[in-house]
């Protein structure tokens, strides 16, 4: 499967006219790389993950430098190939945590997509990718770009798939900015056209976002209702990040209600799944919310062991933004046990929260000062 790779990555020729004497072996080599990369990029979010992260970390600088080449070509049969490797290395990325990295070596390639391929769904994917990995780094204003980029191709193609992912995509940068009018109307337009094409996937995506959304409006039956049926459809397309996601938010829903013991079972029967496809960001967010529940029942101990583990996987893949959320759990677990610890993990959150210039930096800080208040020497 690398030998399409290395093949593209070994073309280092520069002048174009030097390419029609090998143009029939080059057409060869981009459907193999093409349908290889493909076939990787299905397997992020099944059992088979591990796999395709592992084929990608070993080929990551062969696939880089045959995108490179490919933008470099710049030719209509190049665009194909190229938005696949793009997509398929963002997705690699995001699932390994390194969506920062993901951006430093993927966003040069925009710019050959805006000079040779500005209108092929090519680009219109590369965009929607990017607007991914710059979510996943709180970058929101420049995911919003990215998104209604795509969008706009989508839309000028006449692309309903490609459409119905975008939508659903500004949903959720919606959802991150608090507003959840729009994103309920990016939903509900993405629900309808993924209904119409009959695309399970999405609307089971779209469903259990759409859950999510209720959840924030603490309509927990609708939220329960919206995750039963996303579930469903996931179960029945086998597809096993879905059903870790969902089955994470019905325990919250749990959890929310009071019910920590049947929350707890959910959220271990999702760390299962995330675990099973090597999902990182997903067995911490499971840790994160193990926190709670163990908080809630009052297991101090088990809840710090939660938090720690949570901490470590989000140290390790970079993630400041879930570092943000597991810093202020470990406050709230610490808080009863030392009260100095407890502030000092809620200062790290503020401080994680002001350096990636979160919202939520302002109401961390007023926790953190009415903590303190009592402690400091009156005047």
């Amino acid at each position: 499967q690398a030998a399409p790779v290395s093949s593209m990555a070994s073309l280092r020729l520069k002048k174009r006219a030097s390419l029609a004497p090998l143009w029939p072996v080059l057409q060869e080599v981009y459907q193999r790389l093409t349908a290889t990369t493909d076939h990787m990029y299905d397997l992020l979010g099944t059992t088979e993950t591990p796999l395709a992260l592992r084929w990608l970390l070993l080929e990551e600088g062969n696939l880089l430098q045959a995108l490179n080449y490919l933008c470099e070509e710049g030719s209509t049969s190049s665009a194909e190939c190229a938005g696949t490797i793009t997509i398929c290395l963002a997705k690699g990325f995001e699932f390994a945590g390194r969506a920062k990295t993901g951006l430093q070596k993927l966003s040069p390639t925009l710019v050959a997509f805006e000079k040779f391929w500005p209108q092929q769904q090519a680009a219109a994917l590369a965009n929607r990718a990017m607007g991914n990995l710059s979510l996943r780094e709180n970058d929101l204003t420049g995911a919003r770009q990215h998104y209604n980029h795509a969008l706009a191709i989508f839309t000028a193609i006449d692309g309903k798939l490609g459409q119905a992912n975008t939508l659903r995509a500004l949903g959720d940068l919606k959802m991150r900015n608090a507003d959840l009018q729009g994103a309920r109307n990016d939903y509900d337009s993405a629900l309808a056209i993924f209904s119409d094409i009959d695309e399970k996937l999405g609307q089971a995506n779209t469903r259990k976002a759409l859950g999510d959304l209720k959840m924030r409006n603490a309509d927990l039956q609708g939220a329960r209702n919206d995750y039963d049926s996303a579930l469903a459809i996931f179960s029945d397309i086998d597809e096993k990040l879905g059903q870790a996601n969902t089955l994470q938010m019905l325990g919250l829903c749990h959890l929310t209600e009071g019910n920590w013991q049947q929350a707890f079972k959910q959220l271990l029967s999702a760390l299962r799944l995330h675990e099973s496809i090597e999902n990182q960001l997903g067995c911490a967010a499971c840790y994160g919310y193990l926190v709670r529940i163990t908080m809630q029942a009052g297991q101090t101990e088990q809840a710090l062991a939660f938090s720690s583990k949570a901490l470590n996987i989000l140290r390790g893949i970079g993630d400041r933004f879930g570092q943000k959320i597991a810093y202020t759990d470990l406050a709230e677990c610490l808080l009863p046990l030392a009260m100095h610890l407890g502030l000092a993990a809620y200062y790290l959150a503020w401080q994680i929260a002001q350096d990636i210039h979160d919202p939520a930096a302002t109401r961390l800080g007023a926790i953190f000062t009415d903590h303190l208040k009592p402690h400091l020497p009156e005047t």
